[in-house]
């Protein structure tokens, strides 16, 4: 087992299951916006991120699951071919525990005639990387409001 900042234990490994925290007769589940799943599915090259199949009908995928109060941002989802996600069902795994999250637009995209000293305004450290909607590139953004 894992310990998660917010105190959650979270297994290591595949032979663990998450322990469930809710479910959808216990809470009210809103669903994941199209064009953010879009966006998930661009950024992955629209492969299985486990088996690396390409597939017409993939599925999104909760790395911590959303019964155990994993979130639906874009950077706790990936994109699983539906035999790799009904195998994975809500077992622990070590692979593609951290994905990038996905947004609207990068730093650069919204700002496109500061490309110099001051596109740096933003303290190095408080950047995030993210895949933009509108570039199709991997970059940043200045805070974690931008992750769909």
């Amino acid at each position: 087992m894992v310990l998660l900042q917010d105190g959650r234990e979270i297994p290591f490994g595949p032979d663990e299951r998450f322990p469930v925290y809710r479910t959808s007769i216990t809470a009210e589940r809103e669903p994941i916006d199209p064009y953010t799943r879009k966006l998930i599915y661009a950024r992955d090259g629209y492969r299985c991120k486990h088996c690396g199949r390409q597939e017409v009908y993939l599925q999104l995928d909760h790395i911590i699951p959303w019964s155990a109060n994993g979130s639906d941002r874009s950077d706790n989802l990936r994109s699983l071919c539906g035999d790799c996600n009904e195998e994975r069902s809500n077992y622990g795994d070590l692979f593609g525990m951290r994905v990038v999250g996905v947004t609207r637009a990068c730093y650069w995209c919204t700002r496109p005639d500061e490309m110099d000293e001051d596109a740096f305004e933003v303290d190095p450290e408080d950047r995030i990387r993210a895949y933009c909607g509108r570039c199709g590139l991997t970059s940043w953004v200045p805070s974690e409001s931008w992750i769909l």
